[in-house]
């Protein structure tokens, strides 16, 4: 708490220091990509998006600064498989007369540009880029590779329509923290509840609830923003039933939001018995729980529920089309028997996500990546499914180039499917094994040859081969593996 105290007298005292020019000269990391993220020149509609915009092009948010120094100091025009860039080279900067570079000349509208003015001439970020242009335009020392994040100093807000608030923005560093509220980009995500302006101040327009994300050299962080009506006086006497309704309780009260009555008999059985078993209960059992009169009425059929075959039926159902369990019945049987164990015994879903992404072996999830006698599913198609089942994300994109609104990028892509590489298939007809060799093997395997070579994955846009890699950029390291005495490596 005394942190953030700190922070915003720092906020009311220090606008000077912040608007200064750098006391050394710009670093390229540190201060022209916070200024191109900051004006939205990298964004995913501008210069960031896949192949940038008239000719020129930016990683997106500034993910990649070392390669947003090449396009902007060689230029040249991006190639999406093909680390080359493509004629005409239109460098942005001009080292000779450093104020007709286009760097410059462009975002202040003194030519023609599809993004519009975006600063002028009389300001600071001009004067910093023409400095750094002048200097040679150098890539300077890394200085964000000790940056840990950054943090927003209050992570929910609740004002009224009208009001304001000012956010205070901080970046983290691995020995030092930096204030950072005017250099960065505000989005909301819904302009109709609040506006931003460029120095953080956030402005209550209507009721609703929204966030506003936080963009700065390659990190991102949000806020929500609740906009509150008129105080509401009286609170239906609900009493929480869990943990989970007392957050929401408190959330109600906090946004003076009156909560919902409670649901009737009648409501509540069709909610939880549709909700659960994916079917209405017979007229019956409806009036009798209708009729009951005990007090644990409700706990008692949600027990009962849980116990019965059609809730397992019922999420058999659910988890089979999740996890994609498809193909002939009698080849797909052990994955799907898997799923019904799962949710018979109560298996929680973390467990089942870690089961199903490290099998190894014959049966159960292993049969996912089985085809027959034939090879393993193609790399990109098990991670792309992966991702998508485990994570609920679409890492598609990302492929071919830098995902266009999403901080992944193509070398973490691959990096991540090479560990798919390691995949092995025996191919013995429908007895065939499924494990993890993690020094690979090469696709052209022969029959009882004792020799599983490397399996190469090749990135598609540098054409090199690629080692599993873990999203840090961290490689896998090598493992000797044994398997019905065989081992490789060799020894």
């Amino acid at each position: 708490m005394m942190f953030w105290i700190a922070v915003l007298i720092l906020l009311s005292g220090t606008s000077l220091a912040r608007e200064s020019l750098p006391t050394k000269s710009p670093n390229f990391e540190r201060h022209i990509v916070s200024i191109l993220t900051k004006h939205g020149c990298n964004a995913g509609n501008c210069h960031g998006g896949v192949k940038g915009r008239g000719g020129m092009k930016l990683s997106l948010d500034g993910l990649d600064p070392k390669e947003d120094h090449r396009w902007i100091v060689e230029g040249g025009t991006y190639q999406v498989l093909s680390p080359e860039a493509l004629l005409p080279i239109s460098p942005r900067v001009d080292l000779k007369e450093p104020e007709q570079s286009l760097l410059l000349l462009k975002p202040t509208a003194s030519l023609p540009h599809g993004g519009g003015q975006r600063f002028t001439t009389d300001t600071t970020d001009y004067e910093i880029l023409l400095q750094w242009v002048r200097a040679g335009a150098p890539y300077g020392e890394p200085v964000l590779s000790n940056l840990k994040g950054i943090e927003v100093a209050s992570a929910e807000i609740v004002i009224e329509p009208g009001q304001t608030r000012a956010l205070g923005v901080i970046a983290r560093f691995a020995d030092r923290s930096e204030d950072i509220t005017r250099e960065v980009r505000y989005e909301p995500l819904d302009p109709t509840i609040v506006s931003v302006t460029p120095d953080g101040v956030v402005e209550a327009r209507q009721q609703g609830e929204t966030a506003v994300l936080i963009r700065w050299v390659g990190r991102f962080a949000h806020v929500r923003v609740g906009v509150r009506a008129q105080a509401v006086t009286e609170y239906a006497p609900i009493a929480p039933n869990n943990f989970i309704d007392e957050y929401v309780f408190e959330k109600l009260q906090r946004l003076r939001i009156r909560p919902s009555e409670k649901s009737s008999d009648n409501e509540f059985l069709r909610r939880v018995c549709l909700d659960l078993t994916g079917t209405l209960p017979p007229p019956r059992r409806v009036r009798e729980f209708v009729d009951s009169t005990d007090p644990k009425k409700r706990e008692k059929l949600i027990e009962m529920l849980l116990d019965s075959p059609e809730f397992v039926d019922f999420w058999v159902f659910r988890f089979s089309d999740l996890f994609r369990v498809q193909g002939s019945y009698g080849w797909i049987l052990p994955f799907w028997e898997w799923v019904r164990q799962s949710v018979a015994t109560n298996k929680p879903y973390d467990q089942m996500a870690r089961e199903a992404i490290a099998v190894q072996g014959y049966g159960g999830p292993a049969h996912k990546h089985m085809v027959g006698t034939n090879k393993p599913y193609p790399v990109e198609q098990i991670l792309n499914e992966t991702i998508r089942v485990y994570m609920g994300r679409r890492l598609d994109c990302a492929q071919c180039h830098n995902h266009p609104s999403d901080r992944w990028t193509q070398n973490q892509y691959w990096g991540l499917a090479a560990f798919f590489g390691r995949l092995t298939n025996t191919g013995w007809n429908h007895d065939n094994v499924v494990f993890d060799d993690v020094n690979g093997h090469e696709e052209d395997y022969v029959e009882n040859d004792p020799k599983l070579r490397f399996r190469k994955v090749i990135h598609p846009r540098n054409k090199e081969s690629v080692l599993p890699t873990f999203l840090d950029g961290t490689p896998c390291p090598a493992i000797a593996v044994k398997i019905r005495g065989w081992s490789w490596p060799a020894g």
